[in-house]
């Protein structure tokens, strides 16, 4: 007989990591650092003189003719080239970056040759011009080739750094696993291209043989097992004959990159995008329409609804799509079984000393942005502990704080997951075989 506790999830944590997890906490490379890096790599140069057709293979034109070379780093060009339109240059990520290379690809060469379809044009083409020295790039597919490379550099980055990682398994992140799996199936998420949680001595689920080969994903995901997903890729991923490929070594992984090269993916509206093993960028609800992406997106949706205990650690609530799913979710735990869903938000603020009558007042002010501009996103019951609480809400370091059915911690990952680790599970506990009655209403027809 199939358990109510399986059908409801309530035996179940679903976990969803972003930056935060793994920048702030174990030390990885985050935003800022990829970006700097981005500019500073020398790898790839404005192209020379214009030139006109196909050229094979277009990245020799990027790469560095010697010592002399004097053309400028492409991504410090394209980043300042954005900034000088930018009303805050320091918002230009490294993703900005990339996705600026993918968009200069789909409108070059210019004029369009003969021999390309209509549909592989973007639609605005002909409205929009590019500028002299723009249009004069015109090398077909040299900017996606540029994009790709630059993805393999920052997977290259993450190679390195959990290379160099000392006892990744000891990790807060990875104790706190552990301690979660002791009492529920781990339902992870992640939308970090690092392996620290492949090392948290769980034995996970995630479509792919323990070792190596291709995507194999079951026809139904199991209830009764722990699960990993890297929405966004990983360095544990690279091409292989046909489709993705997953390596538990590392350098294996590395070096497939480097030989595999898949031809590019078209949107509707006409852009192409390098098919690469990490989505990034400003397109990634496109780039998630191929595997292993488009089954671990369904599958987050679909757990979403299943399951009512959510932690979501160090995520600033940036990427659409997943804020969408959740929103929806959301919704519907509310309107349908109200009470029974509980969300966790493990964010950082820098708390200022509160040592002056007013001070802590003052220092909501900032941090009320902070939580209507992430969490808030996705949870109206923020938003009601921001402007509808009374008296004035404070928030304390090293307190988990409550609004209805959502807790937010901001004191970081290290924090949150060993001393405040306790209070956030008893905030989570949904009672196995007291799933509510409008819950099992919901669940009936499944069952």
């Amino acid at each position: 007989m199939i358990s109510l506790s399986k059908l409801s999830g309530s035996d179940s944590v679903l976990i969803l990591l972003g930056a935060g997890a793994s920048a702030g906490h174990a030390g990885l490379s985050g935003t800022a650092n990829l970006t700097k890096h981005l500019r500073d790599w020398n790898e790839l140069r404005v192209p020379p003189s214009p030139h006109v057709g196909r050229s094979a293979p277009p990245l020799t034109i990027l790469l560095p003719t010697g010592p002399s070379d004097s053309r400028p780093n492409l991504f410090e060009f394209i980043h300042k080239t954005m900034a000088a339109a930018y009303r805050d240059p320091s918002s230009i990520n490294f993703e900005h970056l990339i996705h600026a290379a993918e968009t200069l690809n789909s409108f070059l060469p210019n004029p369009t040759p003969p021999d390309w379809m209509d549909f592989h044009r973007p639609h605005l083409e002909k409205f929009l011009e590019l500028s002299t020295t723009f249009a004069e790039w015109n090398y077909e597919f040299l900017f996606g080739s540029a994009a790709l490379a630059a993805c393999n550099e920052v997977l290259g980055v993450f190679k390195a750094e959990c290379e160099n990682l000392k006892n990744p398994g000891e990790l807060a992140l990875n104790r706190a696993l552990r301690r979660l799996r002791a009492n529920n199936f781990v339902r992870l998420f992640s939308l970090n291209y690092d392996d620290i949680a492949h090392r948290a001595g769980i034995e996970f689920l995630t479509g792919f043989p323990k070792d190596e080969g291709p995507f194999e994903p079951p026809l139904r995901w199991p209830w009764h097992k722990d699960i990993l997903c890297q929405l966004h890729g990983s360095v544990r991923f690279a091409h292989g004959p046909i489709d993705f490929h997953y390596f538990t070594d590392l350098e294996r992984a590395f070096r497939a990159r480097q030989h595999v090269v898949q031809g590019p993916s078209r949107a509707m509206d006409g852009h192409s995008f390098p098919t690469a093993p990490m989505i990034t960028g400003l397109r990634k609800a496109d780039k998630a329409l191929h595997d292993p992406f488009a089954e671990y997106l369904a599958l987050f949706a679909r757990e979403l609804e299943r399951v009512p205990k959510w932690l979501i650690i160090g995520y600033g609530f940036g990427d659409e799509h997943i804020n969408a799913l959740m929103k929806r979710a959301w919704a519907k735990w509310r309107r349908l079984a109200p009470g029974d869903a509980r969300a966790v938000v493990v964010d950082y603020y820098g708390f200022p000393r509160l040592e002056e009558d007013g001070a802590e007042a003052a220092a909501m002010t900032p941090l009320g942005k902070k939580i209507a501009h992430s969490s808030g996103r996705v949870f109206d019951e923020a938003y009601r502990f921001l402007h509808e609480a009374k008296p004035r809400p404070y928030v304390r370091p090293k307190t988990l704080t409550t609004c209805g059915n959502l807790a937010l911690s901001f004191d970081g990952v290290d924090a949150a997951m060993s001393t405040l680790l306790p209070a956030i599970e008893r905030f989570l506990d949904v009672p196995r075989n007291a799933v509510g009655r409008r819950a099992r209403e919901r669940l009936l027809p499944f069952v």
